[in-house]
């Protein structure tokens, strides 16, 4: 086995390996304590992680030297496409998928990029990022001074969560929302919305 990546979905208790040299997602049930190949026939699959609000599961494959976005449901085994290059980048990158708005982010070269999927246009809302994670319709990410912050995916909203000493390569599980406060974005995370890419 030759693993992309591995997530564990604790709303389903389920763990997903993605397998880059045979094509594969594998899914371990851990209650019933079944695995199987929910996904297969697949090119160099990696970052695979579940969707919040849905069934569906995120990863990349990589064609033709170009990196693609797909999104799939484990039980129904078919896939869609997402993004693909050149409105994502190409490196290896962090990626969430906010469903009811059909926004992908992606953290890359320490930015946090909002990809209007629809649309085909990418922005950048924030810089110094590190890591990011997904809660419902906020995205939770840590800058590489300590700073965890949320951004609301519904207006833009950037708030401050806490400050945590050392580097974080992952958002805890126990950090969730809180309620914005009436103060102005910080200033040196929220940047002037410009777009980065767009495809013709």
């Amino acid at each position: 086995l030759a693993a992309g990546n591995m997530v564990y979905d604790k709303d389903n208790r389920k763990l997903y390996v993605s397998d880059v040299i045979r094509g594969r997602i594998i899914e371990y049930d851990l209650e019933r304590e079944t695995k199987q190949d929910v996904f297969y026939g697949l090119r160099s699959p990696n970052n695979v992680r579940p969707i919040e609000g849905s069934d569906d599961l995120l990863w990349t494959e990589k064609v033709g030297g170009k990196t693609i976005v797909y999104k799939g449901n484990p039980n129904q085994r078919r896939k869609t496409k997402v993004a693909e290059e050149p409105l994502i980048d190409g490196s290896e990158s962090d990626y969430v998928l906010i469903p009811s708005s059909e926004t992908l982010y992606v953290v890359r070269d320490g930015q946090l990029h909002k990809v209007n999927i629809p649309a085909e246009t990418s922005e950048v809302v924030a810089d110094n990022v590190r890591t990011m994670d997904q809660r419902e319709t906020y995205i939770i990410f840590a800058t590489n001074d300590g700073r965890i912050l949320q951004l609301n995916d519904d207006n833009g909203k950037v708030t401050f969560i806490q400050q945590v000493f050392g580097e974080i390569d992952t958002i805890p599980s126990e950090i969730v929302p809180v309620e914005p406060s009436d103060t102005e974005d910080e200033p040196s995370i929220k940047k002037k919305k410009v777009p980065t890419a767009t495809l013709r």
